[in-house]
């Protein structure tokens, strides 16, 4: 059986959720990440179209990628900019709850276009 081919646009954001007790961990999520993550690999071939900053941090994507099977290759790595980063909150029923919020939309002018803080408009 032939594989659909699927391209995913969107941001990839660096997530660091506050678990307990100021215990922090990072990952990375965006609904168009996560949507992707989820499809079925054995009938999808999926391809990622997403602009990150070139930090360390933003290269661990890749793990994500190889990990979800997801093709990295439309993924551009903006030489001056970097990827959006937000905090949230875990509630023991699973629900996550944003705290700060900085988001950078990767769509015009490569990266940082809006930046948001405690749900305000900054620029």
């Amino acid at each position: 059986m032939k594989k659909i081919n699927f391209c995913s646009i969107g941001e990839c954001m660096i997530e660091i959720a506050n678990t307990k007790n100021n215990h922090f961990i990072q990952s990375f999520a965006g609904d168009t990440l996560n949507f992707s993550a989820y499809l079925d690999k054995k009938k999808i071939k999926v391809d990622y179209l997403t602009s990150i900053g070139k930090s360390k941090i933003n290269k661990n994507l890749f793990d994500i990628f190889r990990l979800k099977k997801i093709s990295p290759k439309l993924v551009n790595i903006h030489k001056d900019k970097e990827s959006g980063l937000y905090l949230i909150k875990n509630y023991k029923n699973g629900e996550k709850i944003r705290t700060d919020t900085l988001i950078v939309t990767p769509i015009k002018d490569g990266l940082f276009t809006e930046y948001y803080e405690n749900g305000q408009k900054r620029f």
